[in-house]
């Protein structure tokens, strides 16, 4: 905390900047000692969005991956919600996905280190995406169980043409 004060003084004293009272915000990880930081004027949290990466005090990355997630559905909704969206080829689809979710997926996942688990979580994500844009819809006297694996056996034939984000995720961290 005694380096965060320091730093608040340089930034006054050298260049006049001044940091918003909502901003003082500081994270300390599980099973450390009490911080002397008065709670008036920093407020300890458990997560913490440094320059638009998540942070836990846990170590975990679980918060990080809802947040990319959502990050992601919310930039393919922005984008399908285009007028002309339900007129396009399906290549045409893919490939402006591709330029809209590609960029947040690689921010989002630019520090965080490859978990399957995860990475199964956002290859289910992607299933999802390519079953949208698809336009499937289950048909009259199909469950919902045998439309979602039909929906996903064809996502899973497109997306094999590409790249799957899991794989893309471990390739990333290893160059």
């Amino acid at each position: 905390m005694e380096q965060a004060k320091l730093i608040e003084f340089h930034l006054l004293n050298f260049w006049g900047l001044h940091i918003k009272p909502n901003s003082r915000k500081f994270l300390l990880p599980v099973g450390s000692p009490d911080s002397d930081a008065s709670p008036e004027q920093w407020q300890l949290v458990q997560n913490l969005n440094p320059l638009g990466h998540w942070a836990s005090n846990n170590g975990s990355i679980s918060h990080a991956i809802h947040c990319l997630k959502r990050s992601i559905w919310s930039a393919y909704w922005r984008l399908a919600k285009s007028t002309k969206w339900n007129k396009w080829p399906l290549q045409v689809k893919i490939s402006a996905v591709m330029r809209v979710v590609d960029p947040v997926l690689r921010f989002g996942i630019g520090n965080l280190p490859p978990q399957n688990s995860y990475a199964s979580e956002l290859d289910v994500l992607q299933r999802q995406l390519v079953v949208h844009m698809m336009g499937l819809r289950p048909h009259g006297g199909e469950n919902f169980a045998m439309f979602i694996r039909h929906a996903t056996s064809q996502a899973k034939k497109l997306i094999e043409g590409h790249s799957w984000w899991s794989r893309l995720w471990f390739e990333s961290a290893i160059s």
